[in-house]
């Protein structure tokens, strides 16, 4: 929480950033290429293995572990466009659906959206 309150402090907050932040992810990116959008800002779901402390970029699930005889269905999907969002709902649904002992009409699921992608 540190961190961030330091990224946030105007003339050093982005240099820290670039520093310890930005170049993990494009190790050769220029300092002056890091600009913030204007009026653009929002939170984003990271997923951070803690035992090597590295990000997981790219789209992943969580391991469903049952806590008190529920499985928890939870992923990070990569894409800010929502380019995959209904292929990765589409999976949920159908892990879902099964768990419960529930129907999905996958029939009439790819009559209306289509065939989708292997996500």
């Amino acid at each position: 929480m540190l961190k961030n309150i330091a990224y946030s402090l105007p003339f050093v907050g982005r240099r820290l950033f670039w520093k310890y932040e930005a170049r993990k992810i494009v190790p050769s990116i220029p300092y002056a290429d890091l600009k913030p959008a204007p009026e653009f800002g929002g939170v984003r779901t990271v997923g951070i293995n803690k035992r090597t402390r590295e990000l997981k970029l790219g789209e992943f699930t969580l391991p469903e572990v049952p806590k008190d005889g529920v499985n928890v269905c939870a992923n990070m999907a990569p894409s800010p466009g929502a380019s995959g969002s209904l292929g990765i709902a589409y999976k949920n649904v159908v892990k879902i659906t099964r768990a419960l002992g529930l129907d999905f009409d996958d029939e009439k699921f790819r009559k209306v959206f289509g065939t989708l992608p292997v996500v």
